[in-house]
Protein backbone atom coordinates (compact mmCIF):
# COMPACT_ATOMS: atom_id res chain seq x y z
CA UNK A 1 0.00 0.00 0.00
CA UNK A 2 0.99 3.94 -0.63
CA UNK A 3 0.80 6.17 2.01
CA UNK A 4 0.80 9.74 1.72
CA UNK A 5 0.73 11.49 5.11
CA UNK A 6 0.25 15.25 5.11
CA UNK A 7 1.06 17.50 8.05
CA UNK A 8 1.54 21.68 8.03
CA UNK A 9 4.85 21.17 10.73
CA UNK A 10 7.24 19.25 11.77
CA UNK A 11 8.04 20.50 14.98
CA UNK A 12 8.51 18.64 18.69
CA UNK A 13 5.36 17.34 19.62
CA UNK A 14 3.21 14.49 20.50
CA UNK A 15 1.49 14.61 16.85
CA UNK A 16 5.04 14.29 15.33
CA UNK A 17 5.76 11.42 17.86
CA UNK A 18 2.24 9.16 17.25
CA UNK A 19 2.42 9.98 13.27
CA UNK A 20 6.33 8.48 13.37
CA UNK A 21 5.63 5.74 15.48
CA UNK A 22 2.42 5.32 12.87
CA UNK A 23 5.02 5.62 9.87
CA UNK A 24 7.21 2.73 11.69
CA UNK A 25 4.78 0.53 11.90
CA UNK A 26 3.21 0.67 8.44
CA UNK A 27 6.65 0.64 7.32
CA UNK A 28 7.56 -2.54 9.21
CA UNK A 29 4.52 -4.15 7.64
CA UNK A 30 5.77 -3.94 4.00
CA UNK A 31 3.60 -0.34 2.90
CA UNK A 32 5.39 2.52 1.29
CA UNK A 33 5.29 5.77 3.31
CA UNK A 34 5.69 8.93 2.40
CA UNK A 35 5.31 12.56 4.28
CA UNK A 36 4.40 16.35 2.84
CA UNK A 37 5.52 18.67 5.01
CA UNK A 38 5.19 22.30 4.50
CA UNK A 39 5.73 24.87 6.65
CA UNK A 40 8.41 26.41 8.24
CA UNK A 41 9.20 23.95 11.65
CA UNK A 42 10.40 21.22 10.24
CA UNK A 43 12.77 19.75 13.27
CA UNK A 44 12.07 16.10 13.15
CA UNK A 45 12.43 15.95 9.70
CA UNK A 46 15.22 13.71 9.48
CA UNK A 47 14.39 11.96 12.64
CA UNK A 48 11.30 10.51 9.81
CA UNK A 49 14.03 10.05 7.40
CA UNK A 50 16.41 7.80 9.52
CA UNK A 51 12.93 5.83 10.05
CA UNK A 52 12.63 4.81 6.07
CA UNK A 53 10.05 7.79 5.71
CA UNK A 54 10.14 9.67 2.03
CA UNK A 55 10.06 13.25 3.29
CA UNK A 56 8.93 15.47 0.99
CA UNK A 57 9.57 19.27 1.63
CA UNK A 58 10.74 20.90 -1.68
CA UNK A 59 7.59 23.27 -1.13
CA UNK A 60 7.12 25.89 1.67
CA UNK A 61 3.43 27.74 2.36
CA UNK A 62 2.34 31.72 1.79
CA UNK A 63 1.02 33.63 4.23
CA UNK A 64 -2.64 32.89 3.85
CA UNK A 65 -4.45 30.25 2.04
CA UNK A 66 -1.94 29.32 -0.75
CA UNK A 67 -3.52 28.42 -4.22
CA UNK A 68 -0.07 26.75 -5.66
CA UNK A 69 0.24 24.34 -2.44
CA UNK A 70 -3.46 23.47 -3.38
CA UNK A 71 -1.52 22.22 -6.67
CA UNK A 72 0.91 21.04 -4.95
CA UNK A 73 -0.96 18.18 -2.65
CA UNK A 74 -2.86 18.12 -5.97
CA UNK A 75 0.10 16.77 -8.01
CA UNK A 76 1.81 15.05 -5.55
CA UNK A 77 -1.51 12.81 -3.66
CA UNK A 78 -2.30 11.47 -7.24
CA UNK A 79 0.37 8.55 -6.56
CA UNK A 80 -0.89 6.61 -3.45
CA UNK A 81 -3.38 4.32 -2.23
CA UNK A 82 -3.87 6.52 0.57
CA UNK A 83 -3.83 10.16 1.63
CA UNK A 84 -3.89 10.95 5.50
CA UNK A 85 -3.99 14.32 6.80
CA UNK A 86 -3.10 15.89 10.40
CA UNK A 87 -4.75 18.46 12.20
CA UNK A 88 -6.55 21.35 10.66
CA UNK A 89 -4.48 22.84 7.91
CA UNK A 90 -3.72 20.33 5.45
CA UNK A 91 -7.14 19.02 5.55
CA UNK A 92 -8.95 22.53 4.56
CA UNK A 93 -6.13 21.98 1.37
CA UNK A 94 -7.39 18.46 0.98
CA UNK A 95 -11.41 19.39 1.22
CA UNK A 96 -11.49 21.11 -2.18
CA UNK A 97 -9.81 18.78 -4.05
CA UNK A 98 -12.25 15.95 -2.87
CA UNK A 99 -15.33 17.61 -5.40
CA UNK A 100 -13.42 19.03 -8.02
CA UNK A 101 -13.90 17.04 -11.28
CA UNK A 102 -10.28 15.79 -12.56
CA UNK A 103 -8.92 15.00 -8.80
CA UNK A 104 -12.04 14.04 -6.03
CA UNK A 105 -9.23 12.61 -4.12
CA UNK A 106 -10.69 10.59 -1.14
CA UNK A 107 -8.62 11.47 2.35
CA UNK A 108 -8.61 10.19 5.58
CA UNK A 109 -8.48 12.96 8.09
CA UNK A 110 -7.04 12.72 12.23
CA UNK A 111 -7.97 15.00 15.08
CA UNK A 112 -5.38 15.20 17.11
CA UNK A 113 -5.99 18.23 19.26
CA UNK A 114 -9.05 20.83 19.42
CA UNK A 115 -7.44 23.38 21.68
CA UNK A 116 -8.28 25.34 18.78
CA UNK A 117 -12.23 25.64 18.75
CA UNK A 118 -11.96 27.40 21.86
CA UNK A 119 -9.03 29.98 20.99
CA UNK A 120 -9.88 30.52 17.22
CA UNK A 121 -13.34 30.37 17.22
CA UNK A 122 -14.09 30.74 13.15
CA UNK A 123 -12.10 27.39 13.54
CA UNK A 124 -15.60 25.70 14.14
CA UNK A 125 -16.56 26.60 10.05
CA UNK A 126 -13.18 25.02 9.10
CA UNK A 127 -13.91 21.74 10.85
CA UNK A 128 -17.47 21.32 9.33
CA UNK A 129 -16.01 21.74 6.15
CA UNK A 130 -13.60 18.94 7.06
CA UNK A 131 -16.31 16.71 8.07
CA UNK A 132 -18.64 17.42 5.09
CA UNK A 133 -15.48 16.37 2.70
CA UNK A 134 -13.57 13.94 4.66
CA UNK A 135 -13.91 10.36 3.18
CA UNK A 136 -13.03 9.05 7.05
CA UNK A 137 -12.49 11.23 9.99
CA UNK A 138 -10.10 9.59 12.69
CA UNK A 139 -11.02 11.03 16.55
CA UNK A 140 -8.15 10.07 19.50
CA UNK A 141 -10.73 10.56 21.71
CA UNK A 142 -14.52 9.75 22.41
CA UNK A 143 -14.86 13.77 22.72
CA UNK A 144 -13.37 14.72 19.59
CA UNK A 145 -15.73 11.91 17.62
CA UNK A 146 -18.68 12.96 19.30
CA UNK A 147 -18.32 16.87 18.16
CA UNK A 148 -17.63 15.32 14.61
CA UNK A 149 -20.75 13.48 15.09
CA UNK A 150 -22.63 15.84 16.18
CA UNK A 151 -21.71 18.21 12.79
CA UNK A 152 -24.92 18.52 10.52
CA UNK A 153 -22.97 17.50 7.42
CA UNK A 154 -20.92 14.85 8.50
CA UNK A 155 -22.41 10.94 8.13
CA UNK A 156 -21.99 9.16 11.26
CA UNK A 157 -20.00 6.00 9.64
CA UNK A 158 -17.48 8.65 8.78
CA UNK A 159 -15.96 8.77 12.76
CA UNK A 160 -13.87 6.24 13.82
CA UNK A 161 -12.17 6.38 17.27
CA UNK A 162 -8.05 4.95 17.19
CA UNK A 163 -6.37 5.61 20.45
CA UNK A 164 -2.85 7.09 19.99
CA UNK A 165 -0.05 4.18 20.65
CA UNK A 166 3.59 4.32 22.06
CA UNK A 167 6.22 2.18 20.93
CA UNK A 168 7.10 0.00 24.73
CA UNK A 169 9.94 -2.18 22.92
CA UNK A 170 12.12 0.86 22.60
CA UNK A 171 11.71 2.43 25.98
CA UNK A 172 15.01 2.55 28.27
CA UNK A 173 15.26 0.92 31.37
CA UNK A 174 14.56 3.32 34.19
CA UNK A 175 17.29 6.32 34.06
CA UNK A 176 18.90 7.63 37.19
CA UNK A 177 17.39 10.65 38.56
CA UNK A 178 20.93 12.08 40.24
CA UNK A 179 21.74 12.42 35.73
CA UNK A 180 19.29 14.98 35.42
CA UNK A 181 19.50 16.26 39.12
CA UNK A 182 23.07 17.17 37.98
CA UNK A 183 22.04 18.52 34.86
CA UNK A 184 19.60 21.42 35.76
CA UNK A 185 20.95 22.01 39.19
CA UNK A 186 18.51 20.38 41.55
CA UNK A 187 18.61 18.11 44.72
CA UNK A 188 18.42 14.36 44.14
CA UNK A 189 17.22 13.91 47.53
CA UNK A 190 14.21 16.42 46.83
CA UNK A 191 10.76 15.07 44.73
CA UNK A 192 11.32 16.01 41.16
CA UNK A 193 8.49 15.51 38.51
CA UNK A 194 8.03 17.30 35.10
CA UNK A 195 5.24 17.86 32.87
CA UNK A 196 5.87 17.84 28.97
CA UNK A 197 3.50 20.22 26.98
CA UNK A 198 3.98 22.91 24.45
CA UNK A 199 4.07 25.98 27.15
CA UNK A 200 0.47 27.94 26.73
CA UNK A 201 -2.46 29.03 28.41
CA UNK A 202 -4.56 25.54 27.70
CA UNK A 203 -1.36 23.72 29.47
CA UNK A 204 -2.06 25.79 32.49
CA UNK A 205 1.79 25.84 33.19
CA UNK A 206 1.35 28.63 35.91
CA UNK A 207 -0.53 27.43 37.84
CA UNK A 208 2.18 24.68 39.07
CA UNK A 209 4.89 27.09 38.88
CA UNK A 210 2.78 28.72 42.05
CA UNK A 211 2.12 25.83 43.63
CA UNK A 212 6.04 24.43 43.10
CA UNK A 213 7.05 27.83 44.14
CA UNK A 214 6.20 26.95 47.98
CA UNK A 215 7.39 23.31 47.71
CA UNK A 216 10.05 21.50 47.95
CA UNK A 217 9.12 19.51 45.04
CA UNK A 218 11.36 20.23 41.73
CA UNK A 219 9.68 20.60 38.75
CA UNK A 220 10.94 20.22 34.94
CA UNK A 221 8.68 21.71 32.31
CA UNK A 222 9.26 20.50 29.26
CA UNK A 223 8.30 21.74 25.41
CA UNK A 224 8.26 24.77 23.29
CA UNK A 225 6.29 28.04 23.65
CA UNK A 226 2.84 28.23 22.28
CA UNK A 227 2.38 31.75 23.46
CA UNK A 228 5.44 33.74 24.01
CA UNK A 229 4.24 36.25 26.33
CA UNK A 230 3.26 33.36 28.71
CA UNK A 231 6.21 31.48 28.44
CA UNK A 232 8.26 34.85 29.50
CA UNK A 233 5.77 35.24 32.49
CA UNK A 234 6.19 31.71 33.22
CA UNK A 235 10.12 31.62 33.56
CA UNK A 236 9.91 35.42 35.17
CA UNK A 237 7.99 33.98 38.23
CA UNK A 238 9.61 30.48 39.09
CA UNK A 239 12.09 29.91 41.62
CA UNK A 240 15.33 27.53 41.54
CA UNK A 241 13.36 24.35 42.06
CA UNK A 242 11.83 24.97 38.63
CA UNK A 243 13.66 24.30 35.48
CA UNK A 244 11.56 24.94 31.93
CA UNK A 245 14.01 23.54 29.75
CA UNK A 246 12.28 24.25 26.20
CA UNK A 247 12.28 21.68 23.41
CA UNK A 248 13.63 18.32 24.13
CA UNK A 249 15.34 15.11 22.66
CA UNK A 250 15.62 12.97 25.30
CA UNK A 251 12.27 12.99 27.24
CA UNK A 252 11.60 9.44 27.14
CA UNK A 253 15.25 8.79 29.18
CA UNK A 254 13.50 11.95 31.36
CA UNK A 255 10.23 10.54 32.06
CA UNK A 256 12.12 7.51 33.57
CA UNK A 257 14.43 9.14 36.00
CA UNK A 258 11.41 10.89 37.79
CA UNK A 259 9.36 10.41 41.00
CA UNK A 260 6.24 11.23 39.12
CA UNK A 261 5.17 13.09 36.31
CA UNK A 262 2.92 15.68 36.71
CA UNK A 263 -0.26 17.27 34.46
CA UNK A 264 -2.20 20.45 35.05
CA UNK A 265 -3.73 20.68 31.50
CA UNK A 266 -7.25 21.73 30.85
CA UNK A 267 -7.73 19.94 27.72
CA UNK A 268 -6.47 16.90 26.18
CA UNK A 269 -7.20 14.54 23.44
CA UNK A 270 -5.14 11.81 24.05
CA UNK A 271 -1.83 12.80 26.02
CA UNK A 272 1.04 10.94 24.60
CA UNK A 273 3.41 12.11 27.39
CA UNK A 274 0.81 10.82 29.67
CA UNK A 275 1.09 7.24 28.24
CA UNK A 276 5.13 7.61 27.23
CA UNK A 277 5.27 8.66 31.30
CA UNK A 278 3.20 5.36 31.96
CA UNK A 279 5.04 3.11 29.72
CA UNK A 280 8.50 4.06 31.94
CA UNK A 281 6.72 3.27 34.95
CA UNK A 282 6.60 6.42 36.38
CA UNK A 283 3.37 6.90 38.39
CA UNK A 284 0.96 9.79 36.60
CA UNK A 285 -0.55 12.85 39.05
CA UNK A 286 -2.86 14.42 36.56
CA UNK A 287 -6.09 16.87 36.24
CA UNK A 288 -9.36 15.69 36.30
CA UNK A 289 -10.22 16.46 32.40
CA UNK A 290 -11.94 14.11 30.52
CA UNK A 291 -8.79 13.25 28.33
CA UNK A 292 -7.03 11.91 31.78
CA UNK A 293 -10.19 10.48 33.15
CA UNK A 294 -10.56 8.10 30.43
CA UNK A 295 -7.36 6.02 31.77
CA UNK A 296 -9.32 5.14 34.60
CA UNK A 297 -12.35 3.75 33.35
CA UNK A 298 -11.79 0.12 33.55
CA UNK A 299 -9.06 0.43 36.57
CA UNK A 300 -7.40 3.30 38.79
CA UNK A 301 -4.26 3.88 36.66
CA UNK A 302 -3.66 7.53 37.61
CA UNK A 303 -4.14 9.75 40.18
CA UNK A 304 -6.41 12.60 39.47
CA UNK A 305 -6.59 16.52 41.17
CA UNK A 306 -9.59 18.21 40.62
CA UNK A 307 -9.41 21.96 39.74
CA UNK A 308 -9.73 24.00 42.65
CA UNK A 309 -7.25 21.27 44.58
CA UNK A 310 -3.04 21.45 45.48
CA UNK A 311 -1.73 18.56 43.47
CA UNK A 312 0.72 18.04 46.09
CA UNK A 313 -1.84 17.29 48.44
CA UNK A 314 -2.28 14.53 46.83
CA UNK A 315 1.19 13.45 46.94
CA UNK A 316 1.42 11.10 50.14
CA UNK A 317 -1.30 8.72 48.44
CA UNK A 318 0.63 8.65 45.22
CA UNK A 319 3.52 6.72 46.80
CA UNK A 320 1.14 5.15 48.98
CA UNK A 321 -0.65 3.53 45.57
CA UNK A 322 2.30 3.95 43.04
CA UNK A 323 3.33 0.06 42.57
CA UNK A 324 -0.76 -0.43 42.17
CA UNK A 325 -1.13 2.35 39.68
CA UNK A 326 2.61 2.00 37.37
CA UNK A 327 0.92 -1.63 37.15
CA UNK A 328 -2.65 -0.91 36.04
CA UNK A 329 -1.30 1.72 33.83
CA UNK A 330 1.13 -0.65 32.58
CA UNK A 331 -1.39 -2.97 31.48
CA UNK A 332 -4.10 -0.55 30.25
CA UNK A 333 -0.78 0.99 27.61
CA UNK A 334 -0.18 -2.53 26.46
CA UNK A 335 -3.53 -3.63 25.97
CA UNK A 336 -5.42 -0.11 24.41
CA UNK A 337 -2.32 2.13 23.68
CA UNK A 338 -0.15 0.28 22.19
CA UNK A 339 1.70 1.08 18.53
CA UNK A 340 0.78 -2.64 17.31
CA UNK A 341 -2.84 -1.50 18.17
CA UNK A 342 -2.63 1.60 16.83
CA UNK A 343 -1.22 0.76 13.14
CA UNK A 344 -4.10 -2.49 13.24
CA UNK A 345 -6.91 0.17 13.66
CA UNK A 346 -5.61 2.39 10.99
CA UNK A 347 -4.86 -0.41 8.21
CA UNK A 348 -8.28 -1.50 8.82
CA UNK A 349 -9.84 1.82 8.22
CA UNK A 350 -7.24 2.63 5.32
CA UNK A 351 -8.90 -1.09 3.99
CA UNK A 352 -12.09 0.07 4.34
CA UNK A 353 -11.67 3.14 1.91
CA UNK A 354 -10.01 1.33 -0.57
CA UNK A 355 -13.24 -0.81 -0.46
CA UNK A 356 -14.95 1.79 -0.77
CA UNK A 357 -13.05 3.51 -3.78
CA UNK A 358 -13.51 0.32 -5.81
Amino acid sequence: MKILHICQFLGIGGLEKVLLTLCQEQIEHGNEVSLFVYDKDQRWVEKYMNAGVNVINNYQKCEGYDFRLLNKIKEVSLNYDIIHTHDLNPALYLAPLSFIPGAKLSFIHTTHGMEHLKTRPKTRLYEAVVGMCASKIVSVSTDFGNYYLKQPLTKNRKVRLINNGVEQTLLPERSPKKLYCEEFNLNPKLPLAAYVARVGPMKDQKRLIDIYNNSEHQLLIIGPSSDLSYYAACKRSSKKNIVLTGARNDIRNILGGLDYYISSSKHEGLPISVLEAGASNTPCLLSQIPGHEIFNIEKECVMLFKEDENPLDRYSDLLKKKNVLVKNFKDEITEKYSSKTMFKRYHSVYKELLAEKC
